[in-house]
């Protein structure tokens, strides 16, 4: 695990890294940027391949977010 999965490990609550262990992701709050809306839900999700990671839900599908670093690795295989 590299030095920015460990800080991220180390803010969350004993309770977070339980769920983020048994389910893959977990809620840590609510952020909202300029342009949007309404907040959106920002998760810890943990990427087998690539470590810890945050990120929103997109759209209204109930799937956590998809990890940034895989998507990119899609991308450059289909370009």
């Amino acid at each position: 695990m590299n030095k920015k999965n460990n800080s991220v490990l180390k803010e969350l609550s004993l309770r977070q890294k339980i769920v983020l262990k048994i389910t893959g992701s977990v809620f840590i709050g609510n952020e909202k940027h300029e342009g949007w809306s309404e907040e959106n839900k920002i998760y810890v999700v943990k990427c087998s391949k690539h470590g810890l990671y945050s990120g929103h839900r997109h759209g209204w599908q109930d799937a956590p977010p998809q990890c940034p670093k895989c998507i990119e690795e899609i991308v450059k295989k289909v370009n």
